[in-house]
C-alpha cells in the first residue's frame, strides 16, 4: 500500500468521481483508476462501488478512508514539524470559512501569520452550506481547521474556540414600504417576495425560523448561493432577503428593515479535529485566529493533536 494510492482514494471519495479525483490530484484519470484498481487487488476487496453515475465507498472503502486521512495527515504534519524544528514554521493550511466571518478580522489574522511565518500558505475555502456540513469537513480532515457557527451541543471529534459573532439583518429595496417602517412584526412580512438561499444554509435557517408560524409558503423570486448576488437582486427591487449585517455596510441602494424581533446573533468559533493531528503551520493560523481569546479554549496546546 502506497501513500499515493491513499491520496487518490481520498480525492476520489471527496469528489465522487474518478475524473474529479484525477483533476484534484493533477494527473490523468487512467493513472488514478489503475492505482485504485491495484490497491483493490492488494486488499482483495473493492473500495469503490462503480455501479452508479458517481462512485460510492464500499464498507471496506469507508474503513480504509478513515485510516487514509489519518495516515496522510500524520505524514504532512511530520514534514511540516520537521521544518519547524529547525526554526521555520512552514506548510500549507486549508482553512474553511463561512459566507461571512462577522466580527472576526480574518484579514488581520492572516496578515499576522504571514508576518510571523512567511512560509505558511493558507488556502481559504469559502462555503455557504449548513453548519453540520462545515463541522463534518473539519472532523473528517477534509479541512485543517475552520471558522464555524458554534454548535449548540458538543460534537464528538470537534474542538471549537469561540472568537466572534455574526448577525443577520433583513434588507429590502429602498422604495419598499418596509424601508421606513418601525418595529416591523413578522406578520407584516407575509406578503413579501423573497430572495432565498438553499435549504440548510445559515441565512435560510434564519429566514425559516423568523417566519415560523406564518400561514402558507413564502413567495420566492430567486434562490442564490452568494450574498453579493442576493444584495444585487434586492437592490433591483426583486424582493427581500436575510443577509449578514457586515455585507450592508456602506450600501445606500438597499435598506435594513427594523424588525420587532431581530434574529439572534450566532457565535463564530475556530474549529479543529481532535481525531487527527495538525501541524505547526495549522497551529500558527489557529493561534492567530484566537488572539484575544482568554476563556473557553478547550483544545490542546498548539501543534498537539
Amino acid at each position: 500500500m502506497e501513500l499515493q494510492q491513499l491520496q487518490y482514494l481520498v480525492h476520489v471519495a471527496d469528489e465522487g468521481t474518478f475524473t474529479g479525483g484525477a483533476h484534484r490530484s493533477h494527473v490523468v484519470q487512467s493513472a488514478v483508476s489503475a492505482s485504485i484498481a491495484r490497491l483493490e487487488r492488494e486488499l482483495g476487496t473493492a473500495v469503490f462501488d462503480r455501479s452508479g453515475r458517481r462512485v460510492a465507498l464500499t464498507p471496506a472503502g469507508h474503513v480504509l478512508l478513515g485510516h487514509a486521512r489519518e495516515i496522510l495527515a500524520r505524514v504532512r504534519v511530520a514534514g511540516d514539524d520537521a521544518m519547524a524544528a529547525s526554526g521555520e514554521v512552514a506548510g500549507s493550511v486549508d482553512l474553511l470559512i463561512l459566507l461571512s466571518t462577522g466580527t472576526v478580522d480574518l484579514a488581520g489574522c492572516l496578515a499576522r501569520v504571514h508576518a510571523a511565518h512567511p512560509g505558511v500558505r493558507v488556502r481559504l475555502r469559502q462555503t455557504g452550506g449548513s453548519s453540520p456540513d462545515h463541522v463534518d469537513e473539519i472532523v473528517s480532515g477534509r479541512a485543517d481547521l475552520g471558522l464555524v457557527i458554534v454548535p449548540d451541543e458538543p460534537v464528538d471529534g470537534l474542538d471549537v474556540v469561540p472568537v466572534g459573532e455574526v448577525g443577520v439583518v433583513l434588507v429590502c429595496p429602498t422604495d419598499d414600504s418596509l424601508a421606513t417602517a418601525r418595529q416591523v412584526p413578522v406578520s407584516d412580512l407575509a406578503p413579501a417576495t423573497w430572495i432565498d438561499f438553499p435549504a440548510g444554509w445559515g441565512n435560510r435557517l434564519v429566514a425559516d425560523a423568523a417566519l415560523d408560524g406564518l400561514d402558507g409558503p413564502r413567495r420566492v423570486a430567486a434562490e442564490v448561493i452568494d450574498v453579493s448576488t442576493a444584495l444585487g437582486l434586492v437592490a433591483g427591487g426583486l424582493g427581500v432577503a436575510f443577509v449578514p449585517e457586515t455585507a450592508v455596510v456602506g450600501r445606500d441602494d438597499i435598506a435594513v428593515v427594523d424588525l420587532a424581533r431581530p434574529p439572534t446573533r450566532s457565535t463564530i468559533g475556530v474549529a479543529t479535529s481532535t481525531r487527527l493531528p495538525y501541524s505547526a503551520a495549522t497551529a500558527a493560523v489557529r493561534d492567530a485566529l484566537c488572539v484575544g481569546v482568554t476563556t473557553g479554549r478547550s483544545g490542546p496546546p498548539s501543534g498537539t493533536p
